[in-house]
């Protein structure tokens, strides 16, 4: 909401939404944003109800925010949705915060923190240490993770996804819900990637899967990459560029990057990746090798 304070100003208000799947209990924090860098933090601590909300006053300001969820009481949990059952939030430091960010801040601003949003942040904070603006940063890191999941035109920092726990939804909301039900299902799955494997409960080993991915997709320097090696089972979710869906024949989609060789289409070479769950369209998603 917006409100009347002292000498005519305004209070802005994010009203956000924490869902990994939902999480209850966790507790998340505002902070300013500049150049990359986390700054000073605005308002009051929130605590996300059982529904995932939360809210926080920001007073004045309107400049870019990253929001921070953690559980420093050790009592949050979340809807894990490989299983449909609650799980504990990570405590554990290398795991145990979930990042977002916004470019600016207006009344009644809405917010989702998810894992996809994790990706973002960390992607956009680090562009914008290297030289793009920080409003740059965060719009072209949240069309590429939204575009790399199967989720062109969605906004990953605003929209709010279905509770999977309540109802199956439709729309942006449901899809977008999907690949983050489609992610913890990576994560419950993965026995290879080391983070991920020594992880501790499901929510250490979906923020360690969403944490590999970051790393993947974009270098130190928040920039789109290629992984350094690729090898017969690895999984990815990245991607350069996407395009529609070869003549049959042409290319396959496995659910793994066959051993490392490309595919040379339209005069580009492109390795397999991994397809979100929940990709209903009939494209294919590549990664571009150069």
């Amino acid at each position: 909401a917006t409100t009347a304070t002292t000498a005519g100003a305004t209070s802005n208000t994010i009203n956000g939404t924490a869902n990994l799947g939902i999480v209850i209990k966790g507790v998340v924090k505002a902070y300013k944003l500049a150049n990359g860098v986390q700054g000073a933090q605005l308002g009051q601590a929130a605590t996300t109800s059982s529904t995932g909300a939360f809210s926080i006053d920001v007073g004045a300001y309107t400049g870019p925010v990253v929001l921070v969820l953690s559980n420093p009481n050790s009592n949050a949990t979340f809807l894990n949705e490989a299983t449909g059952t609650n799980a504990a939030l990570p405590t554990a430091a290398a795991n145990s915060t979930v990042s977002s960010v916004l470019a600016s801040v207006a009344a009644n601003q809405p917010a989702a923190i998810t894992p996809l949003t994790d990706i973002v942040a960390n992607a956009a904070m680090n562009s914008a240490k290297n030289g793009s603006t920080m409003a740059a940063a965060i719009t072209n890191s949240s069309k590429l993770v939204a575009n790399s999941f199967g989720l062109n035109g969605v906004d990953l920092l605003q929209t709010v996804p279905t509770d999977l726990g309540v109802s199956a939804g439709t729309g942006s909301a449901a899809k977008y819900a999907g690949v983050l039900a489609g992610l913890a299902k990576v994560a419950a799955a993965n026995t290879t990637t080391t983070t991920v494997k020594n992880a501790t409960g499901a929510g250490g080993k979906l923020i360690a899967q969403t944490k590999a991915y970051a790393s993947a997709m974009f270098n130190a320097k928040g920039k789109p990459q290629l992984p350094a090696t690729l090898t017969a089972g690895d999984k990815f979710s990245v991607l350069k560029t996407k395009i529609a869906a070869p003549a049959a024949g042409t290319l396959k989609t496995p659910a793994v990057v066959a051993a490392p060789t490309g595919t040379t289409y339209a005069g580009n070479t492109y390795y397999y990746v991994f397809q979100s769950y929940q990709d209903a369209d009939a494209n294919v998603d590549y990664m571009e090798r150069g």
